[in-house]
């Protein structure tokens, strides 16, 4: 126990060094049991100290202004986290990046939140309100494993469009019509992007990106085909709904060339 404290410490001049930078994922993880304890025996006096917990250094991190330093504090030694929520860490650590204008807010998502639909659903609320964030979070956001609700999916295209309208009338970030396309191609059927996307780079995104900390194996050719006409992540119906009258189109194919046009609204 007294060699992994020592580590953990890093302490230097009273102060902790933060090594790793802005990163919330730690380089190294602790198997902590309970902290030491130390006795100081002298003639007159004997003086016992209890070694500070993991819990001692997140309040330390915590009162120092360091989410990102307490996160990692407790992800490395996070079964002997006894005192704090490492959720509510996870939680204090993304809203402090998407407060201090972080340009990739959503880089760590992948690793923090792993495979948990619900938090992932959670936190696309909380990165579509802004584009900057949005735009982090979109390269991030499992299409597999897990596959999210479609409902989550309609409401990033619907405000990538948003965001798109108020920048003809603002000036304010957003994305371009091509990288609106780009999504709802990428999202779509897969039978549409073998026609849109000869390259297939969308398409191996589509398959492969995950948040699970396996990496997933490409669907067989076989499935691919079976899948291809109704894999669609979202509904075009559903995202017409949402958008109103600024979208037109008779059946599904219709409806995802009618939600592509949308970008080009002037």
């Amino acid at each position: 126990g007294d060699k992994d404290y020592d580590c953990m410490a890093m302490m230097e001049g009273g102060e902790e060094k933060d090594e790793e930078g802005d990163s919330p994922i730690p380089k190294k993880k602790y198997r902590l049991g309970r902290p030491p304890t130390i006795v100081v025996a002298t003639a007159e006096d004997c003086l016992v100290v209890r070694a500070m917990s993991v819990d001692d250094y997140i309040d330390l991190s915590l009162a120092a202004g360091a989410p990102c330093r307490a996160l990692r504090r407790a992800l490395a030694g996070r079964p002997a986290v006894k005192r704090h929520s490492v959720l509510d860490l996870i939680d204090g650590y993304l809203r402090e990046r998407l407060e201090s204008a972080d340009p990739d807010p959503a880089r760590h998502l992948p690793a923090l939140l792993g495979a948990d639909a619900a938090l992932w659903e959670k936190y696309v609320y909380l990165f579509s309100k802004g584009w900057t964030s949005l735009e982090s979070m979109i390269e991030r956001l499992p299409t597999r494993d897990p596959r999210l609700g479609k409902s989550v999916y309609e409401l990033v295209l619907e405000k990538m469009l948003l965001f798109l309208e108020d920048h003809k009338r603002s000036g304010s970030p957003s994305p371009t019509p091509l990288s609106f396309a780009r999504v709802v191609l990428m999202w779509g059927p897969t039978s549409s992007l073998h026609e849109w996307e000869p390259s297939g780079s969308d398409l191996s995104s589509r398959l492969t990106q995950t948040a699970h900390p396996c990496p997933p194996s490409p669907m067989p050719p076989d499935a691919r085909e079976a899948a291809a006409d109704d894999d669609a992540l979202f509904s075009p119906g559903s995202v017409m709904a949402r958008l109103g009258p600024r979208i037109r189109g008779d059946n599904e194919r219709g409806k995802l060339a009618a939600i592509l046009a949308a970008a080009h609204i002037g």
